[in-house]
């Protein structure tokens, strides 16, 4: 249902002009009542990368996110990519085509790789029930790309009440009644690792202990002005730089996107689309290496393009991070966020890695494309078992 008009909440809302202003309480509106939270979780996602399917357990973490722009027709919506999973608020008046694609999509992540997705639909009406808030505000990354910031402890709780079992079970997807495929076309997982000049990628979750939000947005301001400090401003700690961008042959990557588009479907299918893919990266080569123009798209810009719409800086109850760092700076990070952590403000997570993934959501090549960016090997779900950890220490304490 493209054009939804529920969805001129989030189109309503200003533009931030910089990251820095979404430690701002003053800048979020809350959710309207009639929204839910539609949210996605590979369970057991440790072990699966630990197996090596950290690409997989990625594109997983994505393809909900660009089930929902096929269904609204837009980018314009509040949503997080979490690495393993994704949190995405829709109007209510969208649910049943919500429940239908993620059902969808769970079935496709069982029958193509394996992974168990936990798919959750929660209303507004039962995060404030329960003493939380949803609370959005929009920050322009690019020109192109405007990207929300959730607070409110919303966000958490949705988290916990997914991954418990017996709480879940009412707000599972499979309790509505709606059958029909989800519609994953413009997810892309085409490009190589992506290293970086300095030699680390630093994948890092911090949520501060802190319930007034006043107090709470102050010390995420005092910890982000430090992380500048330590890793310089965004276009020297940015993980995705053109010159490290290279299109992937393998087989073994680029049949993840394959197995995403045509799982469920005949094998000369999958054959067909692996032909495509290799004539793709060939015509990807020349177009974007000779700048070269067609009647829709400029592909000079993609690239430019590309790092700008990456969405490697977060904010959803807690700060998501990737960066380019050295040793040295994430010792010193680790250092400082430490101190904070046997201080009791804070619980963090910081896992690194040798280069980082992107994951493509795309609407059409010009212009309108963003880039889900992770750490290697893990990533956000390395680091949120690290986060676990240490909350478990300061409970038993």
């Amino acid at each position: 249902m493209p054009g939804s008009p529920g969805l001129s909440f989030f189109e309503s809302l200003p533009v931030l002009p910089g990251f820095d202003d979404t430690f701002n309480e003053k800048n979020f509106r809350d959710l309207p009542d009639d929204w839910v939270l539609a949210l996605t979780d590979v369970r057991n996602s440790t072990s699966k990368i630990e197996s090596g399917k950290y690409k997989e357990v990625n594109a997983m973490g994505a393809v909900a996110i660009m089930a929902m722009v096929n269904l609204t027709g837009k980018f314009n919506f509040p949503f997080i990519f979490g690495g393993d999973g994704a949190t995405i608020a829709l109007p209510s008046d969208l649910k049943i085509q919500v429940a239908s694609a993620l059902k969808s999509i769970r079935f496709m992540a069982k029958e193509s790789f394996d992974l168990d997705l936990r798919c959750v639909i929660i209303p507004m009406s039962e995060i404030r029930s329960r003493g939380q808030n949803v609370r959005i505000a929009r920050y322009g990354v690019s020109d192109f790309y405007s990207q929300a910031a959730f607070d409110g402890g919303g966000v958490k709780l949705a988290e916990s009440l997914m991954k418990d079992d017996t709480l879940s079970e009412p707000f599972d997807v499979d309790h509505i009644t709606s059958e029909s495929d989800a519609n994953v076309e413009g997810l892309e997982c085409r490009w190589d690792e992506v290293s970086n000049d300095r030699g680390e990628v630093h994948s890092l979750l911090i949520e501060v202990i802190e319930s007034d939000p006043g107090k709470r947005m102050s010390l995420l301001r005092e910890i982000f002005q430090k992380i500048k400090a330590i890793y310089g401003d965004v276009d020297q700690s940015k993980p995705i730089t053109i010159d490290k961008l290279r299109l992937t042959l393998s087989n073994q990557k680029l049949s993840v996107e394959n197995r995403v588009q045509n799982g469920h479907l005949p094998k000369w299918e999958y054959i067909k689309y692996w032909i495509k893919l290799r004539i793709q990266w060939l015509f990807g080569i020349i177009l974007m290496g000779f700048g070269m123009k067609s009647k829709y798209v400029d592909w000079s810009l993609y690239k430019p393009d590309l790092v700008d719409n990456s969405d490697h800086r977060k904010l959803d109850d807690m700060l998501r991070l990737v960066l380019a760092g050295t040793e040295i700076q994430r010792y010193t990070m680790q250092g400082y966020l430490e101190e904070l952590y046997m201080q009791n403000k804070i619980v963090y997570g910081l896992h690194h890695a040798q280069s980082a993934l992107i994951t493509c959501v795309i609407l059409n090549h010009h212009r309108e494309h963003i880039h889900l960016v992770d750490g290697n090997d893990g990533g956000y779900a390395m680091a949120a078992q690290n986060l676990k950890l240490r909350k478990s220490r300061i409970e038993t304490n």
